[in-house]
């Protein structure tokens, strides 16, 4: 399994607001790097739209749970 990959299952397994942001911005500082040093390409719409979905279906999992245990 590639990095990305697993750091994108950090983000789908995140069980709070808190753990995802985390996961995300591990995320987030990974890729930065990976573009940094060269190793990637500023334009892989597949990776940063796959990332950044999983965030966005992840959250509004949360948030329906959150707003189901009246949080």
């Amino acid at each position: 399994m590639k990095r990305w990959q697993l750091i994108a299952e950090d983000i789908y397994k995140s069980t709070s607001k808190e753990a995802l942001l985390e996961a995300r911005g591990r995320a987030e500082g990974y890729i930065h790097g990976l573009v940094d040093a060269g190793h990637l390409s500023t334009r892989d719409n597949d990776r940063d739209y796959h990332i950044l979905s999983i965030v966005q279906r992840r959250r509004e999992f949360l948030q329906k749970l959150l707003n189901e245990y009246g949080y």
